[in-house]
């Protein structure tokens, strides 16, 4: 809705007609994911509801052989943006910022999986004692880095998210403190609808830099500077919800994921 541009409101009133109305779910999955050792999500959200807000902004899922749910979530709880993993019964993490979305207001947020400690990755941070850990998660509103910290159980890698990315509404339960049930403490099950409005979700195969996400925060990425914004081929998700009408995104990255 901004400077002649497109994104999509997930808490307007559904058209008659809708079967799913207040998400998307992306008919192919991103399979480029599967054994990631470094990734990146970012997207602008904008709040749309003068109450607490709570939902997902990207999920994916996963059943582990136990039958547990599994996934990754960026979600925002409270009004306030986070980012949850759980890749079994014992290797669960959960970071919420202390950021609050205002209003009618902007926000970029980008969460990065690194697979390198804190120490090589800034140069000064400060994450409960978490320097040294190797993966760990960083959490950027407007470009500054907000949140960090460990991964928990033994450091395990995303491997098996298979199915169910969707943009919008959280495709699993997440609990942060068993991974798996119901998400009481997310206050965001896995039918809870954002009530935002989202605009350039992107995923990469990578874990951007401070300065490559504030550099390409604020641009679109089309095929005058796509090789500049993307020299490693990192980009495999990447909605722009410029359509403007229908019921179809259309995912740029050229991977196919929508």
């Amino acid at each position: 809705p901004d400077k002649g541009a497109y994104a999509v409101d997930f808490s307007a009133a559904p058209t008659s007609g809708d079967t799913q109305p207040g998400f998307i779910n992306l008919t192919k999955s991103i399979d480029s994911m599967a054994g990631l050792r470094e990734f990146t999500i970012e997207a602008w959200v904008k709040r749309n509801t003068s109450g607490a807000l709570y939902g997902a902004i990207f999920s994916r899922g996963a059943t582990d052989s136990g039958g547990r749910d599994d996934g990754i979530l960026l979600y925002v709880s409270n009004s306030q943006p986070g980012f949850a993993m759980a890749l079994d019964v014992d290797s669960a993490s959960n970071y919420v910022t202390s950021s609050s979305l205002t209003n009618g207001i902007w926000t970029h947020i980008a969460v990065v999986f690194a697979n390198a400690n804190h120490t090589a990755v800034h140069s000064s941070v400060t994450c409960s004692g978490a320097e040294a850990q190797t993966p760990h998660m960083d959490i950027y509103i407007n470009g500054v880095l907000t949140t960090c910290g460990s991964i928990g159980g033994n450091g395990t890698y995303p491997t098996a998210f298979n199915y169910n990315e969707q943009i919008g509404r959280t495709s699993f339960d997440f609990n942060s403190g068993d991974g798996q049930g119901g998400n009481t403490d997310l206050g965001v099950q896995a039918d809870t609808k954002l009530k935002a409005v989202i605009d350039e979700l992107r995923f990469w195969k990578e874990a951007r830099t401070e300065s490559q996400i504030q550099t390409w925060m604020n641009k679109e990425i089309n095929e005058t500077n796509w090789n500049q914004a993307n020299p490693n081929d990192a980009l495999i998700g990447y909605w722009k919800f410029n359509e403007g009408a229908g019921s179809t995104i259309i995912d740029s990255s050229g991977t196919g994921n929508g």
